[in-house]
Parts: C-alpha cells; sequence; structure tokens
C-alpha cells in the first residue's frame, strides 16, 4: 500500500469523525511516508487501527517493538502522576469539605420543599390511581386473551425454528473445536 484514501478508510469502516479529519488534512488521499504518518499522529488519527488494517501481518511485531516503548513512557509519567496526586490531595480534601457544609445546607432546605410538595400531591395521586385501575383492569382483561393467543401460535414455530438451528450450532461449535485444536497442534 503506497497511498491512503478515503475510499479504502471507508471500506474499511473507520469511525466518520477519524475520516473527517483526514479529509480536512489531504482531501482524498495521502502518500503513506513518514512525514505523513507522523502528521497522522499529531491529527490524533488512530495509527494502530491503521496498522492493524492496513498491515495485520506486521501487527504482532508492531506490538512487540511498542511495549518497550510504552514501557519507558510508563516509568517516566507514574512519578509525574504520584507527585501530581500527592499536591493535589490536600486541595482535593479541603474542597470536598467546603461543598459538604454547603450540600448539607441545599438538603435541609430541600427537604423542607420536598416534604410540602408530596403533602400537596399526594392526594392527587391517590385519586388518579383510584381512577386509573378500572382502567388498567379493563384493558388488561381485554389484552391479556390476545397475549394468549399469540403466544400459542409462536410457541410452535419457535420450536421449529430451534430444531433447525441445533445441528448448525453443533456443526459450528464443531468446526471451532477442530480450528483451536488445529492451531494448538493437537
Amino acid at each position: 500500500m503506497n497511498t491512503v484514501s478515503v475510499k479504502w478508510l471507508e471500506e474499511q469502516e473507520a469511525c466518520s469523525s477519524q475520516v473527517e479529519i483526514f479529509r480536512k488534512e489531504w482531501s482524498d488521499s495521502v502518500v503513506l511516508n513518514r512525514t505523513n504518518l507522523i502528521r497522522a499522529s499529531v491529527l490524533d488519527l488512530d495509527l494502530e487501527w491503521f496498522v492493524k488494517h492496513a498491515f495485520p501481518s506486521l501487527w504482532d511485531a508492531y506490538n512487540a517493538q511498542c511495549k518497550p516503548l510504552y514501557d519507558a513512557y510508563e516509568a517516566q509519567r507514574k512519578p509525574l502522576w504520584d507527585a501530581y496526586r500527592a499536591q493535589r490531595k490536600p486541595l482535593w480534601d479541603a474542597y470536598r469539605a467546603q461543598r459538604q457544609s454547603l450540600q448539607d445546607a441545599y438538603n435541609a432546605q430541600r427537604k423542607l420543599l420536598q416534604d410540602a410538595y408530596y403533602a400537596q400531591h399526594k392526594p392527587l395521586d391517590d385519586a388518579y390511581y383510584a381512577q386509573r385501575q378500572p382502567l388498567y383492569d379493563a384493558y388488561y382483561a381485554q389484552h391479556k386473551p390476545l397475549d394468549d393467543a399469540y403466544y400459542a401460535q409462536r410457541q410452535p414455530l419457535y420450536d421449529a425454528y430451534k430444531a433447525q438451528r441445533q445441528p448448525l450450532l453443533d456443526a459450528y461449535e464443531a468446526q471451532k473445536a477442530n480450528l483451536i485444536a488445529d492451531l494448538l497442534g493437537l
């Protein structure tokens, strides 16, 4: 592969947001070279996805070479993160303490409003549910026979489907087992 195109990306079902970034930068296609790969990285295009789809045979080798790079990055990043967290902790604790007192005051005031609201709407709810119940009972009485008839007619169809599917499923599972055995050299 010497060039990458919007058409190829779409054929590979790349994310639409990634295709849009590509299209804005290079229009329809771009020559595959180091400079353009670096530019793609700067644009936050998913180069790992690209390697996996464009060069699947290189994917394992790519991962093997990336591991020491990631390990070195992580060795440098972790102390920075730990220092940041240590410096942030007193700020976070002070913030949480101040916020908690505000939250407690808010909750106390809201509870008074909420209690008054519930006291006023409970009689309305009770009247609504009392009027709704006979409507629901009538609806359920009418639709239950329809449900029963539907499920009675559907069950033999589903049973036939399962009976026809089972040999296909068994064959598929056997093929997978054979494939695994082949891969393991058994």
